[in-house]
């Protein structure tokens, strides 16, 4: 059964666009919440849960395949990709980000309404997702390693292991760029806040050497906010 009340998240930076799904489904007795930016998408998802997330591709500040990658990883919401980019590659990006569908721009509201009522079905049916079912990273607080879900260990400093800690044990897994530096670099001036970024290369270079864009990393930047891991990580002593 779908409830007759759902929960929606959009994702949209046309403020004509994103006004009028808001509008559309709100009139259609849902609850809705109408982002425009990545960040705000995140900061959206913070103790909150969504039966379906519709996301634009075309963020301003982070892509939507990002978030949708985010999402399938870390929720069991169900996943509308809707862009105007309608070329056969990109649609295999998008599923491959984890999206359940794909729709492309101009649509109607009728039709996308009912892909979302036929999706929010398929999602009430699903076996709630847990952390045993995704690849679990883990860090050892006495050794300062962290392992991958293959068991490949990598040493890492102390304020690299602090930084992942930070992240790991923070609500949704992510943390605002001014907290990390904070509990990092207390006594660090803004001649030196690139600091932060300095590490955050060196163990994106360290941990996640295959990664060829920042879709296929775990530790994942937020625009104009901070970072986030995208798989789960677990502390151990």
């Amino acid at each position: 059964m779908v409830p007759d009340k759902l929960r929606i998240i959009i994702a949209e930076d046309d403020d004509d666009q994103r006004n009028g799904l808001r509008d559309f489904f709100t009139f259609s007795k849902h609850s809705v919440v109408a982002v425009a930016t990545g960040c705000d998408f995140y900061k959206a998802l913070d103790g909150n849960i969504f039966d379906v997330a519709i996301i634009d591709v075309g963020l301003p500040d982070q892509s939507g395949l990002v978030l949708a990658e985010y999402l399938r990883k870390n929720s069991d919401t169900g996943i509308i990709i809707l862009t105007g980019r309608d070329n056969e590659e990109e649609q295999l990006k998008g599923y491959n980000s984890g999206a359940d569908i794909y729709l492309t721009k101009p649509i109607s509201s009728l039709v996308l309404s009912a892909a979302v009522t036929r999706l929010a079905e398929r999602v009430n049916k699903r076996s709630p997702q847990t952390t045993d079912s995704l690849p679990v990273w883990t860090l050892n607080r006495l050794t300062w390693c962290a392992s991958s879900p293959n068991n490949v260990i990598s040493r890492i400093t102390s304020v690299e292991y602090k930084f992942l800690e930070l992240l790991a044990t923070s609500q949704q897994q992510m943390a605002s760029r001014e907290y990390l530096q904070s509990q990092l670099y207390p006594n660090a001036d803004k001649q030196n806040s690139r600091a932060l970024d300095a590490l955050v290369q060196r163990l994106r270079a360290k941990l996640f050497p295959t990664s060829e864009s920042e879709t296929d990393c775990p530790l994942k930047s937020i625009y104009g906010y901070g970072y986030h891991l995208s798989e789960p990580f677990k502390i151990i002593s």
